[in-house]
């Protein structure tokens, strides 16, 4: 793949998705507000996996990424998300 500049900024992930095999999200505001999951980044990470990408769910809560996944999936955001 053709490298990208450090620093991009844009409004859509999917107009720079082409250039990355692997993402890593932090969880807490990118996926979910604590209350709810974000159906855009959901539908994001799920189309960027459909396309082959890899995406890792990041987090600095302290507890164990079972506790983290179970977490994730109440607040609404599907299995389908991250590998």
């Amino acid at each position: 793949k053709q490298a990208l500049p450090l620093t991009i900024f844009t409004d859509n992930f999917s107009a720079i998705a082409s250039g990355y095999d692997v993402v890593l999200s932090d969880i807490w505001g990118v996926v979910h507000n604590g209350v709810a999951a974000f159906p855009e980044a959901c539908d994001a990470l799920t189309r960027f996996r459909d396309g082959g990408g890899t995406v890792v769910l990041i987090t600095n809560a302290p507890r164990p990424n079972g506790v983290v996944a179970t977490q994730v999936e109440h607040f609404g955001a599907p299995r389908s998300i991250y590998d």
